[in-house]
């Protein structure tokens, strides 16, 4: 459900899903997008409601920064083989030229898995 509260000490700046929510976020991307402080500003706002974190698993690139976040903050995370039918969410994080990364937000959208397409240009 994604239904946010806040904590009694609102001015620490910290929310919190609520408990009994999930959300399976899928993240993938391009392998040439290594900058973690730049993909943490893009894409924190997304990450910070998953429960759950799937990704490829490829050793450089988005993938790995992913399952970096997932472990930093103790999310669960697991990699591939994707189940669509259970990804509640996909971010794709592209460099506007990857063919992997635009088939998959393409197969996402033909899953119908609601998508975030983040551009590093």
């Amino acid at each position: 459900c994604l239904q946010r509260y806040q904590q009694t000490n609102w001015q620490d700046g910290q929310w919190y899903v609520c408990e009994g929510c999930r959300m399976r976020l899928l993240v993938s991307g391009s392998q040439s997008i290594t900058d973690y402080e730049r993909f943490l500003e893009e894409t924190s706002h997304i990450l910070e409601e998953a429960s759950e974190i799937i990704c490829g698993g490829c050793a450089i690139g988005v993938d790995v920064m992913a399952i970096r976040y997932a472990r930093d903050h103790d999310i669960p995370s697991e990699g591939l083989p994707i189940d669509w039918g259970s990804i509640d969410k996909f971010l794709a994080v592209w460099d506007g030229v990857s063919d992997g990364t635009e088939y998959l937000i393409n197969l996402a959208d033909k899953e119908g898995v609601a998508t975030t397409c983040v551009v590093f240009r």
